[in-house]
């Protein structure tokens, strides 16, 4: 009887210390999710704040980052301005549009890019409604 009654502890033991590391993983995990969460939504305030590019928060390294987790590809135009904000340029090509972000630039004092100047930009074109590609150009 009493090796049994210390089988059965063993047992609630084991089984309260399995179902503690289960929801302290749980937890945890659920914390780091919120947490990268909270940071990309930071991340696209600040990228539609920077409207023209000048405040130098947009960067192809940040879109990168970005298109990977929102998981850009195949997203629809209303979903990218969303998230993006208005591109500073659409572009249309027969049943091809595409949004130009410009990031890299100078700007004058009004913090307006100057066109003529070099900048890059970043450039998500869309066929029937849905991304086909994203690049990030410079000249």
């Amino acid at each position: 009887m009493e090796l049994l009654n210390k089988n059965m502890n063993f047992r609630i033991i084991g089984t309260i210390f399995i179902l503690s590391f289960f929801l302290l993983g749980c937890n945890i995990f659920s914390y780091h999710k919120r947490a990268e969460k909270k940071r990309v939504e930071n991340m696209l305030e600040d990228w539609r704040r920077d409207t023209s590019g000048c405040l130098n928060i947009r960067s192809s390294e940040k879109l990168h980052y970005l298109r990977e987790c929102l998981v850009l590809d195949n997203k629809s135009k209303s979903f990218v301005l969303k998230k993006l904000g208005e591109p500073n340029i659409i572009v249309k090509d027969g049943n091809k549009e595409t949004y130009r972000y410009y990031y890299n630039g100078l700007c004058n004092n009004e913090g307006q890019l100057i066109e003529s100047s070099d900048y890059c930009w970043i450039e998500i074109s869309f066929s029937s409604n849905k991304i086909i590609y994203i690049a990030s150009l410079c000249f």
